[in-house]
């Protein structure tokens, strides 16, 4: 094979394997199935340093969602701390331009009664190039079937420690 040909096949293999990464996390806009809400919810907060589309990530939220987080003491003990939207889109939309950030789902719990569902969604992530798992958790999520779709109204989540592991269960194989 020629230089110029072979040069045609390597920008066609990095155009069309661009344009698959571009597809993987192309964000769907339709949110009636809580599968779309949560994949959604990932999508939106992952990826290599730089600015999130958060006028999406809060179009996924309820009016007035909220958000929250355990976390461990050095005692031990746990304390709640409450965000709503706009207190995370700050806190973390700036950790986020400077940091790649990679969240998955591991598993995935879902229980639904009429238009509420509350769904507890096991993850990892990891941070930058590294390819170590930085921390893993569970996602507390409820949501509200409202107007044709779901809304989610709070999450709370919490990490994992030795003390408190994720249920293997939870975790998909």
């Amino acid at each position: 094979m020629g230089n110029s040909l072979k040069l045609v096949a390597v920008i066609f293999c990095f155009i069309f394997s661009s344009n698959l990464k571009a597809q993987d996390k192309q964000l769907s806009n339709d949110l009636s199935e809580i599968n779309s809400v949560i994949t959604n919810l990932y999508k939106v907060i992952s990826g290599p340093a730089g600015k999130r589309d958060w006028d999406y990530f809060k179009s996924l939220f309820q009016e007035n969602g909220t958000m929250g987080s355990i976390q461990i003491l050095d005692d031990g003990t746990r304390k709640f701390r409450f965000l709503d939207l706009d207190s995370y889109i700050n806190s973390s939309g700036a950790f986020f331009e400077k940091n790649g950030f990679y969240e998955e789902e591991i598993g995935r719990e879902v229980k639904i009664f009429g238009g509420v569902a509350q769904v507890f969604t096991a993850y990892q992530f990891r941070l930058n190039d590294n390819p170590e798992i930085a921390q893993r958790g569970i996602n507390c999520i409820q949501l509200v079937f409202d107007t044709g779709r779901w809304y989610i109204t709070n999450i709370v989540w919490e990490g994992e420690t030795d003390g408190n592991k994720i249920p293997e269960k939870l975790i998909k194989n």
